[in-house]
């Protein structure tokens, strides 16, 4: 439910974006707090991630416009579904089943694949090299998982299953937005060091 609105915002321009994106970074930054108490170190660090993906997410269309910005939503999202079909297909070994125990090899490898069918289809229109941006995308899906992977860690450390009850039948916000954590800053540093090519940019 929150993809059409955040396509909407992307295309409308950079102030309703980093609006958007301000409101998601507040909700998820009341939640973390309300989740975490007075836990000093966790606190520090997720306001940090939070604050450092927001930042990240509003540079990276304001400096080069709101392609970029599509690519990482677009992997993300296609993290998150490959993950899930995949992972209740196929199920088998879990990864980390102290911290999620609902995640599993297979579903990573879902996820990763159609990350980077996605990254595929970006290039196909227009242009770059496909075997790495079929790595870019793979890539980005494990990061994206390390990311929900943080999030399960807290909630299980905390005694919560979702972060909150702001999406009705969908958890919190956090709960939506935790593979952009740590990807809109991992994407924001490549493109600083200027490491990706300049298909994303187009």
């Amino acid at each position: 439910m929150l993809a059409p609105l955040a396509l909407a915002s992307l295309y409308a321009g950079p102030w309703p974006f980093a609006v958007l994106v301000a409101a998601f970074i507040g909700a998820g930054v009341w939640e973390w707090v309300r989740m975490c108490g007075t836990a000093t170190v966790f606190l520090g660090v997720g306001l940090a991630a939070l604050l450092a993906a927001g930042a990240a997410l509003i540079w990276i269309d304001r400096a080069y416009g709101e392609f970029p910005a599509l690519w990482l939503l677009g992997a993300v999202w296609a993290t998150d579904i490959g993950a899930y079909v995949v992972g209740s297909w196929l199920r088998g070994p879990r990864i980390a089943p102290a911290v999620s125990p609902n995640k599993t090899w297979a579903g990573l490898a879902g996820g990763m694949a159609l990350a980077a069918l996605w990254s595929l289809s970006w290039i196909a229109a227009r242009g770059g090299a496909p075997e790495s941006w079929l790595a870019l995308g793979a890539l980005a899906a494990v990061v994206a998982q390390t990311g929900d992977f943080a999030l399960s860690f807290a909630k299980r450390r905390f005694g919560y299953k979702d972060s909150s009850a702001l999406i009705p039948g969908h958890g919190g916000v956090l709960d939506r937005i935790a593979g952009m954590l740590t990807t809109a800053p991992a994407l924001a540093l490549l493109l600083v060091l200027g490491t990706t090519t300049t298909a994303v940019e187009m």
